[in-house]
């Protein structure tokens, strides 16, 4: 089990060098009742050839450990998409995330965030931020959480005319998180964030990620995604709203 999480840690340290935009933390987030060391590995892909070659790929990636009061999670999301020898999609994050449980309500959080993202000209942005996440149901077939928090971002730009500018701003960044269980085979996780700008509420993000869970076995899921993410001031002069639908393989490491 120990060199499985350890090849997992390492995916996702090679997987920085690569170059993304919306991460689930709640549909990476395993859930168990027992302390230890787990893993994830989420895979998907596709390579068509007609009038136009499609070539897509995506990458998920999770290690956690579960303490009694503290939870620690390493995350990492790679997805690019290409075609007519054109990149379309071509973005990365890597996310460390600390949570330490009050009580069976109450949870302070602390996460740092690294991420690029071609296609949005960002060449670099850094999240680092902390706050507070409260349950609000927890019962048989269905979970909500909602989080508080704040962070301060430093993001440079790779658009012209300015490439290489730095920005660093102060923002809000509220989530809220729910997960129905359907059956025992099929699952839905959804969590939207919304992150406005401290000084500027009219400068804001609102990112969405939702997953149908398929489980097709003990390990073994199938997972179909759908994100969104809103910018309502993008770097430069890109669009400022992006979604994506793809389907991907999901195996659990315990």
């Amino acid at each position: 089990m120990i060199l499985r999480i350890a090849l997992i840690f390492l995916t996702n340290i090679c997987a920085v060098y690569l170059s993304a935009q919306v991460i689930n933390i709640e549909s990476l987030r395993i859930r168990t009742d027992t302390t230890g060391w787990f893993g994830e590995v989420i895979l998907g892909g596709q390579l068509k050839n007609s009038e136009t070659k499609v070539i897509s790929a995506n990458f998920n990636s999770v290690v956690e450990y579960k303490g009694k009061k503290s939870l620690i999670l390493l995350a990492g999301n790679y997805n690019f998409l290409a075609g007519d020898g054109k990149k379309l999609t071509d973005d990365f994050i890597i996310h460390l995330r600390y949570n330490y449980k009050f009580n069976h309500l109450i949870r302070f959080e602390l996460f740092t965030q690294f991420q690029q993202n071609e296609i949005l000209m960002i060449q670099e942005r850094w999240l680092n931020g902390t706050g507070l996440r409260f349950k609000l149901a927890d019962i048989e077939n269905f979970r909500a959480y909602l989080g508080f928090l704040g962070m301060f971002e430093v993001e440079k730009e790779a658009a012209e005319p300015n490439p290489g500018l730095i920005r660093s701003d102060w923002r809000n960044s509220d989530y809220f998180s729910f997960t129905i269980g359907m059956s025992e085979h099929l699952e839905l996780i959804s969590t939207t964030y919304y992150q406005p700008l401290f000084s500027d509420f009219n400068d804001f993000r609102i990112l969405t990620n939702n997953e149908l869970n398929v489980k097709a076995g003990k390990r073994l899921s199938l997972i179909l995604r759908y994100n969104l993410l809103y910018d309502s001031k993008p770097v430069s002069e890109v669009v400022n709203t992006e979604s994506s639908l793809s389907m991907a393989m999901k195996f659990v490491f315990k």
